[in-house]
């Protein structure tokens, strides 16, 4: 079964927080960077899986 993906906006709130637990901070702009320029086959392999991964 594939995993949902989150939206850049979810992420960033988890991220927020992670943060904040460290005494640091994220802007929604960083993260959506970051997410931007995510390989598209390892976003598949980690929501879809690796017979997916192969097929695409």
């Amino acid at each position: 079964m594939a995993k949902l993906a989150l939206t850049v906006a979810a992420l960033a709130r988890k991220v927020r927080t992670a943060a904040a637990e460290v005494g640091a901070s994220v802007s929604f702009s960083t993260v959506r960077s970051i997410v931007s320029k995510l390989d598209l086959g390892m976003t598949v392999l980690a929501h879809q899986g690796a017979a997916r991964y192969r097929d695409a």
